[in-house]
């Protein structure tokens, strides 16, 4: 049997062997086809200019954003002269962690604008031409000094108004949940900010239950500045219930947080077997929360989150 070359397997006949014209060819035609691969490689091959670079027509085609959209809404950001991101465009404007914190602990407040007049939707490019906008410091004090606040947060509008000049209104929530306004004219001056409500967060109380009911999760509710009442709750019971009808009662709210009249509210059940099922809530004038499923199954929990205006 024929011994065969290291690299490329070509048949080698032994000296005892008589000659077979098979095993030429098939060396011929192995040779044939390594020097066809090599030929087509070559000619993938890049080609240097004479600068050391490769020629623009030997690049592959590329899906890439052309460098008049470097710095553009909806484009590319583009890097300072140290080969990185600035702060007005989400960077750190930095290239060292200790310069980063010194960038970002000199801003007080950031402004983040989105468009809303514009029919492309794009952003207004002849005030600001980027998505976050970091104000001077002076305007960041004022508005942090009547915010009581160490930042804010700023959507812009852009609108026309009933005189058909471009107006622009900034809406500033603070981190004290303190809320300011200004407005900027047709000859292009804002007017002075001017503190307009503040949110305040609620307190929150534990709901009560009637006695065959237990938490079994959250269980609160709660009422905002302008009589706005939440209700929240996952309870199970004791053992089980039936509720195909009204009359089951699982809460009741004090004098204060009821409403005027009955009110209806979409609310979930869970079975004995863990099946989940729809059902509803009734809360009275009175102030019971009554749980009812169209069903005559055993159930186990009851759930339901619901807002409305107190009535008294």
């Amino acid at each position: 049997m024929p011994d065969s070359t290291k690299n490329y397997e070509l048949l080698k006949p032994r000296q005892e062997e008589f000659y077979d014209v098979d095993i030429p060819n098939y060396n011929m035609d192995k040779i044939d086809s390594a020097l066809k691969k090599h030929d087509d490689l070559l000619g993938k091959k890049v080609d240097l200019d004479e600068t050391g670079k490769i020629p623009q027509e030997q690049l592959p085609e590329l899906d890439f954003i052309p460098k008049s959209d470097i710095g553009q809404p909806n484009g590319v950001a583009p890097l300072n002269k140290d080969g990185v991101l600035d702060i007005q465009y989400g960077g750190t404007g930095a290239k060292t962690k200790k310069q980063a914190c010194d960038n970002l602990d000199a801003m007080s407040a950031v402004c983040a604008y989105y468009s809303g007049s514009a029919a492309e939707g794009i952003l207004d490019t002849t005030i600001e031409s980027t998505a976050i906008v970091y104000t001077s410091q002076e305007v960041n004090k004022t508005l942090n000094d009547l915010l009581k606040s160490t930042w804010a947060f700023v959507i812009q509008t852009f609108y026309i108004d009933r005189s058909g000049d471009n107006a622009r209104t900034q809406i500033a929530i603070g981190s004290e949940g303190k809320i300011a306004c200004r407005h900027r004219d047709a000859y292009g001056d804002w007017k002075p900010w001017t503190l307009q409500a503040t949110a305040v967060k609620p307190t929150e109380y534990v709901l009560a239950l009637s006695d065959e009911f237990s938490p079994s999760g959250i269980s609160k509710y709660f009422k905002t500045e302008d009589g706005v009442v939440t209700v929240s709750f996952n309870i199970i019971h004791n053992t089980s219930f039936i509720a195909n009808g009204w009359g089951t009662v699982v809460a009741t709210l004090p004098v204060g947080f009821r409403p005027n009249s009955l009110l209806y509210f979409p609310a979930i059940a869970r079975k004995t077997d863990n099946t989940l099922i729809s059902a509803m809530v009734g809360i009275k004038a009175t102030g019971e929360i009554e749980f009812t499923v169209n069903s005559s199954d055993s159930l186990k929990n009851a759930t339901a989150s619901f807002s409305f205006i107190a009535g008294n």
